[in-house]
């Protein structure tokens, strides 16, 4: 049976390669016949002519391009890769390609007609061959579209075999990409699935059936599923899909902090809670973010940060997620429940429970979805009016619904009435201009006692049906109208309405007050009402399409890693608030030691300028710093000695005499200096070029700088030696040094809000509130 089956693939494959070459010369054939007979006939001075020529043999071409695409065709559809709507594309294409040629064609002969440098033999020889190549092309197109015909009916058995398959994968391909999942998609291969599956049917000759496509379909999906959903694959996309639900869910509960006035953990708090009943709903439809953006619609309406109880906010979302209604359509039912201290739930049902009774009790066949809506359009003083009862709001709006009318336009009628002088003059006038005999005080008593469905029902009966309407003159039509308090477009329409509204519920409505008043008989008024209502809200629950099901159902799913991220969150938060005090703090705690050093390079630079200006301060520290460093030379003597006088035989003291011998001789070589000051330590002795070789008496100190003789001798210059007295600046310097060693030893205790945060180096005490 294989082998078969796989000859007959050959065949056809086959017979299709050799239709297309058939055409495919066929076509050339003709180009080049058209070409010739255009060439024989037509001078150089013919322009015209010549490009009606070239178009003629493009659009043939382009013909010959599309004879090849039979070959090409086959192989996709043999693939599965094609379908019937592919087939379609070409076809339309092909069509538009014959209409042009035809339009050439036609202006090819045309110009043929008119040209002047053509005898009339050369003429009609052109016509006459241009007309028979013409004719060969549409009957070699013809076999072309054939062929194309015949592989669209081909694929139309396949997509029939295929039933829904194609559907599906289609749906749900898109369902995951809406989904924002499209690298899943991918993973799956559905497309691949589905061509694959074509390609089952495509072999079997017609013997697959819809049942042997869908599992064909099935096993492939499965299989590509167990490729994609390898560990690394699900821990790549766990790690990216927490990720986005971090930022989704982060961006959430800072958005319900915004809108409702709270701060970041309490909003997490609220978030924590919609979480929990999502997950108790059990309701693909329900889920943390869908319950967050119902909250925040209701409270805006109702201006006001409180959350709305579990129960109200779980259906609110469904009715607005699984049922079609928009947030406004249910707002001010949402309020009369919460002022009753009723649910939404119970509301509802009662509502849509009510309507249907009230049409059933009536003959009418309603759309219980609109009476709900009119409901909530209701003014309040009506709701009020009705005393809030969800199920006299429903009787009200199907009562007027009965006569063509809308609670707004019961509502004008009651008014009207209740205006008794001038609605008494309106209907006198109203009987005089029509002649009828109307009696509005029933109408005028059931408005008074808020009954406005009722009064508009006691005047829509005595107006009169659509036929006496029609015969009455505008001045008559007017009257009547103006006593029912309706405007005379308003009064026609309400009757158009009430008429068309019977007469669609003819049949229905017989059947289903039938079935109504036996259902009373069984349970009870009330508990019927019960049951239509339980009925009615179950069903629009269920008013989904698949595609909106199954994209919900991946909503639900992403609400698992809500679940995973707010605790984490939780912890977060914390830290980011410790990071923002913190920062302040280490601010404060560097502040003083960068404005430390900032001083401490105040005073090098104060020293070397001053060194550079003769400062005697200056000079003086200078002294006591060489000072300092002449104890460390014979510090770092003693060290070396100490440290080379360990290695025996004498080798040690020869090499710490050599390492001394090349410290002084770095420091003896005579270095050109501009100001200095040496401290006394024994004998000193200078050079100069006056004097010669002088040595100063036992510990005297040296200092040298330019204008000290001046200023020894009151600015005059001269003298042979200058002398300051540099004890006072001494006594500074001592005491600048000891408050730099207290500052530099002293601590001070960093805390805040009473927590010991650190300690600090010579900055004092501070405290951070």
């Amino acid at each position: 049976m294989a082998n078969n089956s796989k000859d007959i693939k050959k065949e056809v494959e086959q017979d299709i390669k050799d239709i297309a070459s058939i055409t495919e010369v066929a076509f050339r054939t003709i180009t080049d016949s058209i070409k010739d007979l255009f060439d024989d006939a037509l001078t150089s001075g013919q322009s015209i002519i010549k490009t009606v020529s070239k178009d003629m043999q493009k659009s043939l071409n382009s013909l010959v391009k599309d004879s090849n695409n039979l070959v090409i065709n086959q192989s996709r559809i043999n693939k599965g890769l094609y379908t019937q709507k592919d087939i379609s594309k070409q076809l339309l294409a092909n069509e538009d390609k014959l209409y042009k040629l035809e339009l050439q064609h036609t202006a090819a002969l045309k110009t043929i007609e008119e040209d002047t440098l053509l005898t009339e033999q050369e003429k009609m020889e052109l016509i006459k061959g241009i007309n028979q190549e013409y004719s060969k092309a549409l009957d070699y197109n013809h076999l072309f579209t054939d062929q194309l015909h015949q592989q669209s009916e081909q694929l139309g058995e396949v997509e029939k075999t295929m039933g829904n398959v194609g559907t599906l994968a289609e749906g749900l391909s898109k369902g995951l990409k809406k989904a924002g999942l499209g690298a899943l998609d991918t993973r799956l291969g559905i497309g691949d699935a589905l061509a694959n599956t074509r390609q089952m049917v495509v072999e079997s000759k017609g013997a697959a059936t819809n049942l042997d496509a869908s599992k064909h379909f099935a096993k492939q999906l499965g299989s590509n599923l167990f490729k994609a959903v390898d560990p690394t694959t699900l821990i790549v996309a766990g790690i990216k899909e927490l990720v986005d639900t971090f930022k989704l869910v982060d961006n959430s509960v800072g958005d319900t902090a915004k809108k409702f006035n709270l701060n970041y953990t309490e909003a997490l708090n609220v978030n924590e809670e919609l979480t929990r009943t999502a997950n108790l709903s059990n309701d693909a439809a329900v889920t943390t973010e869908k319950l967050r953006k119902t909250m925040i619609a209701v409270g805006s309406a109702l201006g006001s940060n409180a959350v709305l109880n579990e129960k109200d906010l779980t259906t609110f979302t469904k009715l607005t997620e699984q049922a079609g209604y928009q947030t406004d359509e249910l707002m001010e039912i949402q309020k009369l429940s919460l002022s009753q201290g009723k649910s939404l739930e119970d509301n509802t049902k009662e509502i849509l429970g009510g309507a249907q009774a009230y049409a059933a009790q009536n003959k009418l066949v309603v759309n219980e979805k609109e009476v709900l809506k009119e409901v909530n359009k209701a003014g309040a003083s009506i709701k009020l009016s009705l005393k809030g009862s969800a199920d006299e709001l429903a009787r009200s709006v199907v009562q007027a619904k009965q006569f063509g009318l809308n609670l707004e336009q019961a509502d004008k009628i009651s008014s009207s009435l209740l205006d008794f002088e001038s609605s008494i003059s309106n209907e006198l006038d109203a009987e005089l201009m029509t002649g009828k005999n109307l009696n509005l005080e029933t109408a005028r008593q059931l408005a008074l006692n808020n009954d406005i469905a009722g009064a508009a029902a006691e005047v829509a009966k005595q107006v009169g049906n659509s036929e006496q309407f029609g015969k009455m003159n505008r001045l008559q039509q007017e009257a009547i109208a103006k006593a029912a308090g309706l405007t005379r477009d308003e009064l026609a329409q309400s009757i158009m309405d009430r008429e068309a509204l019977v007469k669609l519920s003819d049949v229905e409505g017989k059947d289903a007050k039938e079935k109504f008043d036996n259902l009373v008989k069984q349970v009870g008024m009330e508990e019927a009402k019960k049951r239509l209502g339980n009925e009615q809200l179950a069903n629009q629950f269920q008013q989904q399409s698949i595609q909106e099901r199954f994209t919900q159902g991946i909503d639900k799913l992403k609400d698992l890693f809500v679940g995973l991220i707010e605790p984490v969150l939780a912890i977060v938060e914390p830290l980011v608030k410790l990071v923002e005090v913190v920062l302040p703090a280490i601010n404060v705690l560097l502040s003083p030691l960068i404005e430390g050093f900032s001083l401490l390079g105040d005073l090098v630079t104060s020293f070397v300028n001053g060194l550079k200006e003769g400062n005697p301060l200056a000079i003086g520290l200078a002294g006591a710093l060489g000072l300092v460093a002449s104890k460390a030379i014979i510090g770092a003597v003693g060290a070396i000695f100490q440290s080379l006088a360990q290695i025996p035989f004498g080798v040690g003291l020869l090499l710490a005499g050599t390492a001394v011998a090349g410290l002084f001789s770095l420091i003896g070589k005579a270095q050109q200096v501009k100001d200095v000051v040496s401290p006394a330590n024994g004998k000193t002795q200078i050079s100069t070029k006056e004097g010669g070789l002088l040595e100063l008496s036992p510990n005297d100190d040296l200092l040298a700088a330019p204008g000290i003789a001046s200023a020894r001798n009151g600015g005059g210059g001269g003298g042979s030696s200058a002398m300051i007295d540099i004890g006072p600046m001494v006594e500074r310097l001592s005491a600048v040094e000891n408050v730099l060693i207290q500052i530099l030893h002293k601590e001070g205790t960093i805390t805040l809000d009473g927590t010991k945060m650190g300690t600090a180096m010579a900055v004092g005490s501070y405290k951070i509130q």
